[in-house]
């Protein structure tokens, strides 16, 4: 039942995620799209929810100019917050703000962060959270691992099921969840809304390329051994108590259907 009294500015309404959030909680809640050409209008007016799904989500930009990176993420979500006004906020980060992400006891929601060992892309997501923590009193921020979705146009599976060359190698391993069942997470935190909280957002089994491969008929590319090899282990052991998530396999396998 759709409740107009429950107002919900959404940053970033038109991106990979933000669309999937958009659809799902207009079912529900009345639903205004904030971007940068629009921000005016929104000034000064207030929601029940603010929720930030904008940012820079490409990690090569953080390394080619830092700086711009530091602003589509760490200046955005400053300007964001001082001219919006809200009751509660929810913010999607990133794993990247952890050091170890191949050891679940390294990347739990209380490990600490040690800003010496993470990259340029985790860091600037991290201040950004950093920022929010540090000047608001009603937030959840949730870190967001690998995805798939109808607006895919980047990573991994993108790649394969277009048939191109991989950036890394193929027995690598990942977490992948739906787009549609982050919206799904935002809305329940939102309707049983908890202050203060941090929340990885992960599907609870990772997958191999090479498995990832065989579902897509892909053929590997040659010297694909030499490419960087990633194996993620991500603790999601919070969201479990929160949400039923699917295995990184059922939702390629969903998501190939």
């Amino acid at each position: 039942m759709k409740s107009k009294n429950r107002l919900v500015f959404l940053i970033g309404g038109k991106g990979f995620v933000g669309n999937e959030i958009k659809k799902r909680l207009k079912k529900n809640f009345l639903v205004k799209i904030i971007h940068k050409k629009n921000l005016k209008k929104f000034e000064n007016k207030e929601c029940e929810f603010l929720i930030n799904a904008n940012g820079n989500s490409k990690k090569y930009i953080s390394e080619k100019n830092f700086l711009e990176d530091f602003k589509l993420n760490v200046l955005s979500t400053a300007n964001f917050i001082e001219k919006i006004q809200f009751k509660k906020y929810i913010h999607l980060s990133s794993i990247d703000v952890y050091h170890d992400l191949t050891n679940k006891s390294n990347n739990h929601e209380n490990t600490k962060i040690n800003i010496n060992k993470i990259s340029k892309y985790g860091f600037n997501k991290y201040l950004s959270e950093l920022i929010i923590i540090k000047t608001l009193k009603n937030w959840n921020i949730l870190r967001l691992s690998g995805m798939v979705g109808s607006r895919l146009n980047k990573n991994p599976i993108f790649d394969m099921k277009k048939n191109k060359k991989l950036f890394v190698n193929i027995n690598s391993k990942f977490h992948f969840m739906h787009t549609k069942e982050v919206a799904e997470i935002i809305f329940k935190l939102i309707t049983k809304f908890k202050n203060k909280r941090i929340i990885n957002i992960a599907s609870p089994k990772n997958i191999s390329l090479k498995e990832v491969a065989e579902i897509f008929n892909y053929k590997v590319h040659k010297n694909n051994s030499k490419l960087p090899l990633k194996k993620y282990e991500i603790n999601t052991l919070k969201l479990k108590k929160i949400f039923n998530v699917k295995s990184s396999k059922k939702t390629i396998l969903d998501f190939v259907k």
